[in-house]
């Protein structure tokens, strides 16, 4: 999951995201729950919480990012019923 480790360094480091980040992570974790509905907790975790703090910090992108949650929580709710 190199896109994970991308997002960690970026939080690491206090480097801002690019607004397709985020819609872009949703996107990857939708198609790894076509493959498999197993993803690991811990890449949950990480997509979650980065979204948070970047609706936190970003005003801008608010709506976009508030949409990718969204989005995001949708995912993880199909994957649940597995």
């Amino acid at each position: 999951m190199l896109w994970l480790y991308e997002l960690e360094l970026r939080r690491q480091h206090s480097i801002s995201m690019d607004i397709d980040d985020i819609g872009q992570g949703a996107s990857i974790f939708s198609s790894m729950t076509c493959i498999s509905p197993s993803i690991p907790i811990v890449a949950w975790q990480t997509i979650m919480t980065v979204t948070a703090e970047e609706l936190e910090h970003k005003t801008a992108d608010f709506d976009y990012n508030l949409h990718s949650l969204h989005y995001l929580i949708t995912i993880a709710s199909q994957v649940r019923k597995y």
